[in-house]
């Protein structure tokens, strides 16, 4: 059973930190791994060996990440399954539709947990002729609802990042930090089922060649934008009312995970010094800790401490000497669905 690969202090428990987890198959394989979990608390690492399902998840991208679930794509970029390496449980989605050439993928989200009824996986793709392509489909369906979208004045060009499902619709971020959204509804007669807007122009602030995410934290819409090799940092706030966003000075015992693939906030475990940071897909690169962005000293470090040594912390002021992870993402430990069916054809998603 996988849950064998983590020492008895992660038991099934709330306030777990969220683990940076990344796939194995791209390197020697030397010890048979598929997947490396590095705890960016107390710098622990584990690994997860090759099982029945290694097939599949051999060469698999990693493309989102929320509930403990992990949202991959097959290596053909054909099929997209969840898979949730705590208890080994793998669900199939119906294939996407044929778009007529290659499937290249912007970014991926899903609003609930996998095992939830009203589960919806969004993707979206940008295209060439300024067309946007975005796809839908809710659990219970056999078929993704597909619409293309005709971006004839390149107002929105989306970012290679996740989606974040807020409120009642995916949000998804352009470079100049203007906001689209999709709200996949029952009515297929109009759009397919599928209604996107894009949010004006006072949205757009940055500028297209530094990073951007997403984030929902505690009922707000947040954007961390990054400067050049991480050289600035800053968090912003959506204010609604004015189509704005606002500078976010703290996010109190709140602490973020950022990547392309999944971003999430979640609250500090107590007594565990991380709250009101940034942690980001990145390991020193001695490979011996994961590096963060502290909003209180306005600085990154990467924190050395083992379970002997609890205080020792390091400073760095850019992405020098680190290392971002390739085909990772940050996933909450969930061993809550030890008894959930597989559905390997994805037929009906467990309808």
């Amino acid at each position: 059973m996988n849950r064998s690969i983590f020492p008895e202090v992660y038991p099934p428990r709330a306030n777990l930190c969220p683990l940076l987890v990344f796939n194995s198959f791209d390197d020697d394989n030397i010890n048979n791994t598929v997947f490396n979990f590095v705890d960016p608390m107390h710098n622990d690492k584990y690994s997860m060996k090759k099982d029945l399902h290694s097939e599949l998840l051999a060469g698999a991208s990693i493309r989102f990440s929320k509930y403990g679930w992990l949202l991959l794509i097959s290596k053909d970029m054909k099929t997209p399954f969840f898979y949730n390496p705590f208890t080994n449980v793998i669900i199939r989605l119906p294939d996407f539709p044929d778009p007529g050439h290659k499937l290249f993928l912007s970014g991926m989200s899903f609003s609930s947990s996998p095992t939830s009824p009203h589960c919806v996986v969004f993707a979206i793709q940008p295209g060439k002729d300024n067309r946007i392509s975005i796809y839908a489909i809710k659990r219970g369906s056999c078929d993704w609802k597909y619409l293309v979208l005709h971006n004839c004045d390149d107002s929105f060009v989306p970012c290679l990042n996740n989606p974040v499902f807020f409120r009642t619709g995916f949000f998804c971020l352009d470079y100049s930090g203007t906001l689209g959204c999709c709200v996949a509804n029952d009515d297929d007669k109009n759009n397919n089922g599928l209604d996107w807007a894009v949010y004006g122009d006072p949205i757009k602030q940055f500028d297209d060649a530094f990073p951007s995410y997403l984030v929902e934290c505690d009922g707000d819409l947040l954007l961390l934008n990054v400067g050049t090799i991480g050289e600035t940092v800053g968090v912003f706030r959506l204010d609604w009312t004015n189509e704005v966003w606002v500078k976010v000075e703290s996010l109190g015992k709140h602490m973020l995970f950022i990547s392309n693939t999944s971003s999430f906030s979640a609250i500090a475990p107590p007594n565990s010094q991380m709250e009101n940071k940034v942690n980001f897909p990145r390991l020193h690169k001695d490979g011996r800790s994961v590096l963060f962005y502290s909003l209180d000293t306005g600085r990154y470090h990467y924190s050395i401490r083992t379970r002997a040594q609890q205080n020792s912390v390091d400073a760095a002021t850019n992405f020098y000497y680190t290392k971002e992870m390739c085909n990772c993402t940050w996933i909450e430990p969930d061993w809550s669905q030890m008894s959930t069916p597989t559905d390997e054809d994805g037929v009906g998603w467990l309808s």
